[in-house]
C-alpha cells in the first residue's frame, strides 16, 4: 500500500514532457537525444506516433475514428509491429510494458466521454511516466516529427509541456528524404514536400511561448553556444556535463552532414536545385510561415 501511494504521488509530479518535432529528416532525433542527456529527462527512444498522426489520437478526438478502433490499433500496431525490412517496431522497444499499455487504454476508453484532452493526457502519462520513473527521471522527451502539426492539441493535453520545433535547410532535408521509402524519391519534389510540412505546422498554433523555434544549422554550426543556451533556458534547466559532452562530440557539422545536398545533387543541377529552394522559401516568407524566420536563401 505504501509503495502504491508513493507511485501515485510521483505520477502527479510528472507529465511535464518535452515534445520535439519538425519535418522528417530535420534533426528531431539529435536534439531530443541532447535533451535526454539531462538528468531530468528520459528520452523515449522511438517515435511514439500514436498521439500526433492520422490514425491516432487526433483522428479519435476529431471524430474520424472510433475509440474502439483506436484501442485495437494502440495495443496492436503501435505497441508491436514488423517493419517492411523485417525489423521490429513499436512502443515495446521503449520499455513500455504491455500491462501498462492495456491499463492506459482501458482508462482512456472509460474517461474519453468526460473530456478528450484529460483522457488523452492520462493515456500518455500512464504509458510513459512509469518508463521515465524506471530510468530515474522525472519527465520524458518524445520526438515524433508531426508533433509540430499538433501543437495546440499537445498543449491542451499537457499545459505544462513544451515543444521544440527544429527547422533544417530544406536542401539537406530533401536529399535525405529522397533516400527514404516513405517520402518523395525525387529531391526536387521533396523540396515541395518540405515546404508543405512547414506550412502544416502553422495550422494548429499553440499559445505564445509554448514552442521554441530552433534553426538546425544555427545549433550545429553557425551559432552553437547561443542556441544551446536558448534550448536550456527554454526548458529551465542548467546544462549538465553529459549534455555538453554530447553536444561537443555528436552535434558537429561533419556528424550532421551540413550541406550534404552539394554532394548528393549532381553539380549540373545545383543552380536549378537552389532556384527551386529559394522559390519555396520565398513563398513561405510571403505566406507568413513562422518557421521561415530561421531560414536563409
Amino acid at each position: 500500500m505504501v509503495t502504491r501511494m508513493f507511485f501515485r504521488r510521483r505520477r502527479s509530479t510528472q507529465s511535464e514532457p518535452v515534445f520535439v518535432g519538425g519535418t522528417g529528416r530535420s534533426g528531431t532525433t539529435v536534439i531530443a537525444r541532447l535533451i535526454g542527456k539531462h538528468s531530468r529527462y528520459h528520452l523515449i527512444p522511438i517515435e511514439a506516433r500514436f498521439h500526433c498522426e492520422a490514425g491516432g489520437l487526433p483522428s479519435v478526438i476529431a471524430g474520424k475514428m472510433s475509440i474502439e478502433d483506436f484501442r485495437d490499433r494502440l495495443v496492436g500496431h503501435y505497441f508491436e509491429r514488423t517493419a517492411s525490412n523485417g525489423g521490429s517496431r513499436g512502443l515495446h522497444l521503449a520499455d513500455v510494458h504491455r500491462e501498462d499499455m492495456e491499463r492506459a487504454v482501458d482508462r482512456f476508453v472509460k474517461k474519453f466521454g468526460s473530456g478528450s484532452s484529460a483522457a488523452a493526457r492520462d493515456l500518455m502519462s500512464t504509458i510513459f511516466d512509469p518508463v521515465a520513473e524506471r530510468a530515474g527521471a522525472t519527465a520524458w522527451v518524445e520526438m515524433t516529427p508531426p508533433n509540430v502539426e499538433q501543437q495546440a492539441l499537445l498543449e491542451s493535453m499537457f499545459p505544462s509541456s513544451k515543444t521544440i520545433h527544429i527547422v533544417r535547410d530544406g536542401r539537406d532535408v530533401a536529399v535525405s528524404v529522397a533516400s527514404k521509402p516513405w517520402g518523395p524519391n525525387d529531391p526536387f519534389k521533396a523540396l515541395q514536400w518540405w515546404g508543405e510540412r512547414l506550412r502544416a505546422a502553422e495550422l494548429n498554433a499553440p499559445s505564445d511561448g509554448y514552442t521554441l523555434l530552433v534553426g538546425f544549422e544555427a545549433l550545429i554550426a553557425n551559432d552553437r553556444e547561443r542556441q544551446f543556451d536558448r534550448v536550456c533556458e527554454f526548458l529551465d534547466i542548467t546544462p549538465e556535463d553529459t549534455m555538453r559532452e554530447f553536444f561537443a562530440e555528436s552535434m558537429t557539422p561533419t556528424r550532421a552532414k551540413v550541406g550534404r545536398w552539394r554532394a548528393d545533387i549532381p553539380e549540373a543541377e545545383h543552380e536549378q536545385f537552389e532556384e527551386t529552394y529559394r522559390a519555396v522559401v520565398d513563398k513561405l516568407h510571403a505566406d507568413g510561415v513562422t518557421s521561415a524566420a530561421v531560414l536563409s536563401t
